[in-house]
């Protein structure tokens, strides 16, 4: 078959291509086998902004690649071409004729004449610039999850959309001391590092809450990869359909090490302040005759600090206060037993007077 057979073979299977793709919302572009353009549908010529007599004769790349275009991918996809390879959703940045960049995925065959030798290359293409904004928004999406996650040492167990496959966040990993892998890891996977002697009950109130169908809240100790011993919380809903509930897929696993500290602490002080009411509430007999009024803490502070006191202070003191109670035991008998005399003591003697007054 010479070149000009060839060529008008093409261009009456053009004429039936155009019939048939050119209403599609994917574009296409056919070019010979020195990739010059022989035709492109109107869809190619709304999203590029090249029309059909400005692409005749120019190669692709002449038209398309710009300043965000991979050297790399270009590179790459030149070797696929010149091995006469088929190309399945390559995807690439090309540019519009306005120099704006669009994200496209190339699916190209090689059209091959009776001799088997590439005649033509017949190229389909997609338009998938929204779709690669809305994966970059979702990532951009994930990315502050992660972040507002690990700020509040959240962590989560869930499905991958693509693979269906359970996997940990970074903030479950981190919990544990790991560094994050591809591996499958589900709940079971957490229980692993749960302490041995809690598992059991773990998983009775586990199979308990999912029977019922009701949220669980978990709460137990985990043993980290480098020996170091956490707290975490899990919670999460049974998956129920048609009355029937299973284990939940999706879990939220915070780490509450600190709070748990701080509850103990907390005990702690508790226990602390109770032992001094105990104590206080032993020393009270000896206060039973002090007035109402008086000085509670005065009172306690006294008995408590009475064996802090010298030997010979506690003797000097005690031999004085006996001889002024003695004295003063014999003057109140005196004085009742001749308050007449008394006043009227008082009433002759000046210097009484001014020093009872």
């Amino acid at each position: 078959m010479n070149d000009a057979r060839a060529i008008d073979d093409l261009t009456l299977w053009l004429g039936m291509l155009e019939k048939v793709v050119d209403g599609s919302t994917n574009m296409v572009v056919v070019t010979d086998r020195e990739r010059r353009i022989k035709w492109v549908n109107a869809t190619y010529s709304r999203v590029t902004g090249w029309s059909l007599p400005e692409c005749i004769g120019k190669r692709p790349g002449e038209l398309l690649h710009g300043p965000q275009t991979s050297p790399v991918e270009r590179s790459r996809l030149a070797v696929l071409m010149r091995q006469g390879q088929s190309v399945s959703n390559f995807e690439l940045v090309n540019h519009k004729k306005s120099g704006e960049p669009y994200h496209v995925a190339l699916n190209i065959e090689p059209i091959r004449d009776a001799h088997g030798e590439v005649c033509a290359y017949l190229s389909i293409q997609s338009d998938i610039t929204e779709r690669r904004q809305q994966e970059r928004h979702t990532a951009e999406l994930k990315q502050r999850l992660e972040v507002a996650q690990r700020l509040a040492r959240l962590g989560r167990i869930d499905t991958e959309v693509e693979s269906g496959r359970p996997r940990w966040s970074s903030e479950v990993f981190r919990i544990l001391g790991m560094a994050p892998d591809g591996e499958p890891r589900d709940f079971e996977g957490l229980l692993a590092f749960a302490m041995p002697e809690d598992v059991a009950d773990l998983r009775r109130s586990l199979a308990a809450r999912v029977e019922a169908g009701e949220d669980i809240d978990l709460e137990f100790r985990v043993i980290g990869l480098q020996g170091q011993q956490c707290w975490v919380r899990c919670r999460a809903v049974p998956d129920c359909a048609d009355g029937r509930c299973e284990s939940p897929r999706s879990w939220s696993v915070q780490d509450i090490t600190l709070y748990k500290a701080r509850l103990e602490e907390k005990r702690q002080r508790n226990e602390e302040l109770n032992q001094l009411v105990r104590v206080s509430d032993l020393l009270r007999p000896h206060h039973a005759g002090r007035r109402p009024d008086a000085e509670p803490d005065r009172g306690l502070a006294v008995v408590l600090a009475h064996g802090e006191r010298r030997p010979e202070h506690r003797t000097r003191r005690s031999g004085c206060d006996v001889a002024r109670g003695g004295g003063g035991s014999a003057r109140r008998r005196g004085l009742a037993q001749h308050p007449v005399a008394h006043r009227a003591r008082l009433a002759g003697d000046p210097g009484r007077r001014g020093a009872s007054a």
